[in-house]
């Protein structure tokens, strides 16, 4: 069978959630941001722990704040290995290798966030 995808995923993110309002008022320097997020119509976006900016989706979610990152560590970790053993399930009932090799490279991405939090704790 093949047909259009009819579920996305949110993107899990290590950083911090930013409304237009906040960016405008933490970030004033951040012309071209503010423009983007009101020329696009982002209400939020996140600042993530790389300093780089992504807009933020109902379905997204933020990991760990960069606000309260250090009490949120251990916590952070554990979801993410629960995470891993779930994605590497689905792999392993990926009827395309072109599936199964997009799940690695989740799980991978994953695995290197855990190797941040640890290095940050």
């Amino acid at each position: 069978m093949k047909g259009e995808p009819k579920n996305y995923s949110g993107v899990h993110y290590l950083g911090e959630k930013m409304s237009l309002a906040e960016v405008k008022e933490e970030l004033p320097a951040e012309k071209i941001l503010i423009s983007n997020m009101e020329g696009n119509g982002y209400k939020y976006v996140v600042k993530t722990i790389r300093g780089n900016f992504q807009p933020f989706e109902k379905k997204d979610k933020i990991l760990v704040s960069h606000k309260n990152m250090s009490t949120k560590f251990d916590h952070t970790i554990e979801y993410l290995e629960g995470e891993i053993s779930v994605f590497e399930e689905f792999k392993k009932r990926a009827f395309k290798k072109r599936d199964a090799k997009i799940i690695e490279g989740q799980i991978e991405e994953m695995k290197k966030a855990i190797n941040i939090l640890k290095r940050g704790a």
